[in-house]
């Protein structure tokens, strides 16, 4: 169901993939291209399960990272098997009439998954991780989960402003700042072991955690700059066992109904949502159908990927920093 393909252009790698899904008339486009980073972290995924007598459509954006650059390999394990791993299960609550049930079971199910990506994968797992969003539609029901902050929003055709379908799970350099030097209580748990030595070298006292919410950060202190600097700055991620029970993959989920007022989602790496708001990126998308005279009802998926491609590329002109990545998943309903 993927038709997948590597180009390089001037700094950039590029991935594409597009494809139709019938009979729910869904029309979708990727694009990702690697910026000006050293490699290409980010991975996704737009696949088809057909499980008993249901289909599954299943699309993801996985954003990896980590200190000794193995967190595409983290993505990567994720693109190929979390929906392998979530989709016969959501089918098994659908057969069942269980729905209710949905938002526990993607909860204990990335849980799960991540105990087994640790469990399979240690070396890499270590200190590398990965956001993982996540949308699964079956029939008329679209399903939500994400850890991380690669978001999604939702194109509501009566709202002003998208709909946010995700929770960002990141914390800011203000936060960091609100650190205390003397708060060093983490360091009788983790900073102390021998192989934080060797991964992290600096001394206890430039290493501390802070609690906001419930959540656990860890961060270095900069005396040139004379601030503290998060190693990760992510509440929620799949890997990242040097983090663990603090950093977790407990996801945010939601599960609604998919009406007539619903045009598209777009989901994205933080490489777009770091240049464009949702509201900006729905209004690029929006202005881009209008100037080129495109309806949603009759997209293609050339047109679908090239829209993507654009949204990508308008980002990239304003920072390149990053590696970007989005789909944008059109809804084409019939009257």
């Amino acid at each position: 169901m993927i038709n997948q393909s590597l180009f390089f252009i001037a700094f950039f790698a590029i991935t594409f993939s597009t494809s139709t899904i019938t009979p729910l008339s869904l029309v979708h486009g990727s694009w990702s291209a690697q910026g000006e980073r050293t490699s290409q972290q980010d991975r996704y995924v737009s696949n088809t399960f057909g499980i008993e007598d249901k289909q599954v459509y299943c699309f993801g954006i996985f954003d990896g990272h980590g200190q000794v650059r193995m967190g595409h390999l983290v993505a990567q394990y994720a693109q190929n098997h979390l929906h392998n791993e979530l989709a016969p299960k959501v089918v098994s609550l659908f057969q069942s009439n269980n729905l209710h049930r949905v938002p526990d079971l993607i909860q204990e199910s990335f849980q799960e998954f991540d105990k087994d990506l640790k469990n399979k994968n240690p070396n890499f797992t270590f200190n590398s991780g990965t956001t993982a969003t996540t949308i699964m539609i079956i029939e008329d029901h679209c399903i939500v989960a994400n850890v991380g902050d690669s978001q999604a929003y939702l194109q509501v055709s009566n709202l002003m402003a998208p709909q946010v379908l995700t929770e960002n799970h990141v914390l800011n350099e203000n936060f960091c700042k609100q650190f205390e030097k003397s708060d060093t209580t983490y360091l009788e748990k983790r900073v102390t072991t021998e192989i934080f030595y060797q991964d992290f070298p600096f001394n206890q006292e430039n290493c501390i955690r802070r609690i906001h919410h419930n959540t656990y950060i860890v961060a270095q202190y900069d005396n040139e700059r004379g601030a503290y600097e998060s190693l990760l700055n992510l509440s929620r991620t799949l890997g990242d066992s040097l983090f663990f029970p603090h950093v977790t993959a407990l996801p945010f989920v939601q599960n609604f109904s998919l009406t007539p007022e619903h045009q598209f989602i777009i989901i994205a790496s933080d490489g777009l949502w770091d240049n464009m708001t949702g509201k900006a990126a729905t209004n690029f998308v929006l202005a881009y159908l209008q100037e080129n005279d495109m309806n949603i009802q009759t997209i293609t998926p050339d047109q679908a990927q090239t829209i993507a491609q654009a949204l990508v590329d308008a980002s990239l002109t304003i920072s390149k920093h990053d590696n970007t990545t989005a789909t944008i998943i059109f809804f084409q309903h019939t009257p």
